[in-house]
């Protein structure tokens, strides 16, 4: 019995060879699909990241292209400004635009200057976050800002672009002339709105030599305009006569003393009422013209108003 149990294990070579390959396949078959779906999820996790990385630099380069495309349209705009000397103190949004920078960064410097902020040296314009390093580098090298010891500042090129022009000089008192009176004098609109700001603070002009102060002028148009500043005097006439022949009225005030002054550029009608020969309607009419003209800049011009 054992003897033909035993016969059903005896095996040529051949048929071993094929018992074996039969086993390998057998294995095969039935631990195959564990190595396929462990295969298939390490695919899926490599094909996530691969997407991942792929969208990272797609959004890369796409903020490379904008940037380039920012920085072309910057260069672009940089070609059309045109820089000038400037206070971050005393300018406004719109200068800031001018000097290339846009609406919204310009109202975020007034903001802070609104709110007692101050430039007190150069170097402080490279605190401003809104603007770009290269702008602040751009911008820094125009940056004049008055210090204690009033130190000259003035723009370059306006006052090359004035002395191409033609002005008049004419006895003038610097509390009581207006912009256009100073820019009649040689000065440009900006330095006459920088004298103006400083008036409407409360600043006053005491004494002649007291516009040797006005930092926005050069020393020699200080010294030009000196010989002609008339300060709490009367004088009528306007005149362009060179320096020489330039002579202040006197006054005897011991014997004629004045019982009040008034300020044509402030004194409303009824003020104007109170001089001898001065009716409502005169005294309406100067106020009038006045108010036409944007402020008087010599007493003369009074004499223009009809009556």
């Amino acid at each position: 019995m054992r003897q033909e149990f035993r016969q059903y294990f005896i095996f040529t070579k051949q048929e071993k060879r094929t018992i074996i390959i039969l086993l390998f396949l057998i294995i095969a078959v039935v631990f195959a699909p564990l190595f396929i779906n462990k295969s298939t999820e390490s695919k899926v996790v490599v094909d996530e990241k691969t997407l991942a990385e792929i969208q990272q630099f797609k959004m890369e380069y796409e903020s490379q292209l904008e940037s380039q495309q920012f920085y072309n349209k910057s260069n672009k705009e940089k070609a059309a400004v045109a820089l000038f000397y400037f206070d971050p103190n005393l300018i406004g949004e719109e200068e800031w635009m001018k000097l290339g920078l846009s609406k919204r960064q310009a109202e975020v410097i007034e903001r802070y200057k609104s709110k007692g902020g101050k430039f007190r040296k150069p170097e402080d314009i490279r605190k401003i976050f809104v603007i770009s390093d290269e702008k602040k580098e751009e911008l820094f090298p125009y940056v004049k800002i008055e210090d204690q010891e009033n130190k000259e500042f003035y723009s370059k090129n306006a006052e090359a672009e004035i002395a191409k022009k033609k002005y008049v000089l004419f006895s003038f008192d610097p509390n009581t002339i207006n912009v256009d009176g100073w820019v009649k004098l040689g000065l440009s609109e900006k330095q006459a709105t920088v004298i103006e700001n400083y008036k409407s603070k409360g600043g006053k002009f005491r004494k002649p030599e007291d516009i040797r102060k006005i930092f926005v002028l050069s020393d020699e148009k200080k010294e030009e305009l000196l010989p002609y500043v008339q300060i709490g005097e009367s004088y009528t006439k306007l005149s362009s006569v060179p320096k020489s022949q330039s002579k202040v009225e006197e006054r005897s005030f011991d014997k004629e003393p004045p019982k009040f002054f008034v300020d044509i550029n402030q004194a409303d009608s009824a003020e104007f009422e109170k001089l001898y020969g001065i009716g409502p309607k005169l005294a309406s009419r100067i106020v009038e013209y006045r108010q036409a003209l944007g402020g008087f800049y010599a007493i003369a011009q009074i004499s223009e108003v009809y009556g």
